[in-house]
C-alpha cells in the first residue's frame, strides 16, 4: 500500500487542513493538532521523527552523568521511568 507523507508548516497545521489531508488519504503528520485531527476523522495516522542531521536531544533525570560516544550504540525507549545511562544493558 502507498503512504502519503505530509510536512506541515504554519499555513498548513490548522486541525481542519489537517482534517482535509487525512481524508484525502495523508499517513503521516505532526502531533497535537494530529491528534485532534485524528479524533475528527476517526482516521489513525502514523507519526515520524525527522532530525536535523545527527541531532538528538537526551533527557538525563538521574544525578548520574551520561556521555555518548562517537560510534557508539544508542538504544531509545519510550519507557519514562527506565533511567538514562550509558552502559550497556
Amino acid at each position: 500500500m502507498t503512504k502519503i507523507v505530509g510536512t506541515l508548516g504554519p499555513k498548513s497545521r490548522a486541525v481542519d487542513t489537517i482534517s482535509s489531508c487525512l481524508k484525502a488519504s495523508m499517513s503521516g503528520e505532526t502531533l497535537e493538532n494530529l491528534k485532534l485531527a485524528v479524533m475528527s476523522t476517526k482516521k489513525l495516522c502514523a507519526v515520524m521523527l525527522d532530525t536535523d542531521g545527527p541531532e538528538l536531544q537526551v533527557v538525563n533525570k538521574s544525578e548520574a552523568a551520561i556521555s555518548l560516544e562517537e560510534n557508539g550504540t544508542v538504544v531509545l525507549t519510550p519507557g519514562q521511568g527506565q533511567e538514562a545511562s550509558s552502559k550497556d544493558n
